[in-house]
């Protein structure tokens, strides 16, 4: 055998070693990536909502509104709709088929505020008012256009929460009965 026949071989041995190796790294990380994390599918989701609102609350913080407005505003929902999710410390009971950043997620603003419940249904009213008022200056009329914005987009959500204060739907954002049904007030 020729000097130069023993070079091909190894270099046709090397590219045949380099893409055998190349299998089994991406075997290897496809596994990996698959690993069960040892969360149920409720908390992986419940995770993803939080990575989220986390990413909102830093652009909320650094004062964008867009970003607040999404903090405020963006429902979620967990699989098995319906229930009440279990209480955590700190957290108001919640439907899972209704989830919004201010139940599930701690959001600090650079002025020290937090963005709580209360915080949002503010941001949302004044933005909602705004929008109207760029376009006409009655103010009952802009109230009205807030509020019914405001309450096509905040929701209990399917289960009961009871009467309580651990209510925040009825203690934050108290809907008034109307004849079209519940309905949010902007005052």
């Amino acid at each position: 055998m020729s000097k130069g026949q023993k070079s091909l071989e190894m270099i046709v041995g090397m590219i045949i070693l380099l893409v055998v190796a190349g299998v089994i790294i991406n075997m290897f990380m496809k596994t990996m990536g698959n690993a069960p994390t040892g969360l149920d599918p409720k908390q992986q989701e419940l995770n993803k909502i939080i990575s989220n609102c986390n990413q909102w609350c830093g652009g909320a913080s650094s004062g964008d509104l867009g970003s607040k407005i999404d903090y405020c505003s963006h429902q979620f929902s967990l699989v098995g709709e319906g229930e009440v999710a279990e209480r955590r410390e700190g957290i108001k009971p919640y439907c899972e088929d209704s989830i919004y950043c201010f139940l599930v997620h701690d959001c600090k603003l650079a002025n020290g505020q937090k963005l709580t419940a209360k915080r949002c249904k503010q941001i949302l009213c004044q933005k909602f008012k705004s929008d109207y008022l760029a376009g006409d200056s009655n103010e009952v009329a802009a109230r009205d256009y807030a509020s019914d914005k405001i309450t096509q987009l905040i929701k209990k959500g399917s289960c009961d929460l009871g009467e309580g204060v651990d209510n925040w739907y009825l203690w934050v954002f108290r809907p008034e009965s109307t004849d079209k049904g519940l309905r949010i007030s902007c005052e």
